[in-house]
């Protein structure tokens, strides 16, 4: 449960999310990942901007360069009341 948590929360503030392959099933256990297309099959690439799925170094650096970007913000929904 803190796993799914943690991610829910990634996802929320529009932060880079990077996941193992064989740890695709905690990623279709969050809010988002029932949202969105998460493949059945242990494949790598990114899902949806800012999620990618992966190993290895070149996933890393993906990730890396995810992570510079610091937000997602297409991720954010516009807010109901404006301020």
């Amino acid at each position: 449960p803190d796993a799914v948590h943690f991610l829910n929360e990634a996802f929320k503030h529009c932060k880079a999310i990077a996941v193992n392959t064989e740890a695709l099933q905690v990623l279709r256990a969050t809010y988002f990942g029932r949202k969105i297309s998460i493949p059945k099959v242990k494949e790598e690439g990114e899902i949806s901007e800012g999620i990618s799925v992966g190993e290895g170094k070149k996933f890393a650096e993906k990730f890396m360069e995810d992570i510079k970007q610091h937000r997602f913000w297409d991720r954010e929904k516009a807010r109901k009341i404006p301020a």
